[in-house]
């Protein structure tokens, strides 16, 4: 929330994100320095890779208002999908292979340089492209629907997060949270799970769990650039219903052995909804948000929904090893269905929206 308001309350986006880029590979080349004098700089090292990811937030951020600006509203959503995908694909290939490297030669200077080299061409590349940047936020007036203050409070946010969606605030906020809850916490289950369960794959541990890590990357790639597929009519409360059935069928196919490939094929199905939520669900805010506003309207939703992973990783990966796999699917599965529940059941409470 905190950051939304930073990147909302900024002016000449376009600007700030070269220099926060630029920023970015100063850190890593002062870890550099600091790694060449004393290679026990990992408290530091860690320090400074959170200080990178939060400026990398604040000008994710920042490039809302211009993608807002610059992008037509019909174009928004695939242009979305494919800007969220990006990271998605290149970021476990980044740290698969810098966690080879490091592990393989100990060289911590070299792997610091890399970093502040990649940060380094990324700023190089968007100064060469810099007029493209340039957003100018009085021209785009908010829509009836949206907030046009430029202090979002929280509430404010959630009140249009239910808007947009066309659904009851408690409800949509509620479903959301809980899958982003349950979904974060599958990684850590499935590792746990075929660990325990050799059986069910015909392949070693290691390939195993990189068949399922391919898996989740590709489905959430494929579903955030794939627009025109036959779930692009689908509305918001459509897809939050869908991701919750499939993370049901997987909690199923776990409590019954099923075998690998029934576990490989629903959390693609399950990756490849997730891919379309983010992006849908930033086209909607942007259609009704204006410019100066779309940052911390984000921010804050981020903030809400995000704030679950955690909790979800520590309670239902936590709760696999303490009360054991079976107990676990049960109580993941009755919090799958209530989602489904909760969502199906909005029409008695509300009436259609015009």
């Amino acid at each position: 929330m905190f950051l939304g308001k930073v990147a909302s309350a900024i002016d000449k986006k376009g600007r700030w994100i070269i220099s926060l880029t630029f920023l970015q590979s100063l850190f890593f080349i002062l870890l550099a320095i600091l790694f060449r004098r004393n290679q026990t700089f990992i408290g530091f090292a860690i320090l400074m890779n959170l200080i990178s990811n939060l400026t990398g937030n604040v000008i994710g951020l920042m490039k809302l208002p211009i993608i807002q600006q610059k992008v037509e509203e019909k174009n928004r959503r695939q242009a979305l999908g494919i800007y969220q995908s990006i990271p998605t694909f290149i970021e476990p290939i980044g740290q698969a292979l810098g966690v080879t490297y490091i592990s393989m030669t100990h060289n911590y200077v070299a792997g610091s340089l890399i970093n502040a080299g990649t940060f380094f061409i990324s700023a190089c590349l968007l100064f060469i492209y810099r007029q493209n940047f340039n957003v100018n936020e009085a021209e785009q007036q908010s829509e009836p629907t949206a907030k046009s203050t430029e202090k979002v409070r929280i509430i404010d946010g959630l009140r249009l997060f239910g808007k947009v969606t066309h659904l009851p605030t408690v409800h949509v906020v509620s479903a959301t949270i809980l899958v982003n809850a349950l979904g974060s916490s599958i990684d850590g289950i499935l590792t746990l799970y075929v660990l325990g369960h050799p059986y069910v794959s015909p392949f070693n541990f290691g390939f195993t769990i990189l068949l399922i890590n391919l898996t989740f990357v590709l489905g959430n790639v494929l579903g955030s650039v794939l627009v025109n597929d036959p779930l692009k009519h689908v509305d918001f409360k459509g897809m939050i219903s869908l991701t919750a059935t499939c993370l049901l069928l997987l909690y199923l196919v776990l409590f019954f052995n099923l075998g690998l490939f029934w576990i490989l094929f629903i959390s693609f199905s399950a990756t490849y909804l997730t891919g379309k939520l983010n992006p849908q669900l930033s086209a909607l805010m942007m259609a009704n948000t204006d410019a100066k506003t779309i940052s911390s309207v984000m921010g804050i939703l981020t903030t809400v929904v995000m704030v679950a992973a955690p909790i979800g990783s520590v309670l239902f990966v936590g709760g696999y090893s303490i009360i054991g796999k079976n107990n676990t699917m049960r109580v993941c599965a009755v919090i799958a269905a209530a989602i489904i529940l909760l969502l199906q059941s909005i029409p008695f409470f509300q009436e259609p929206e015009s």
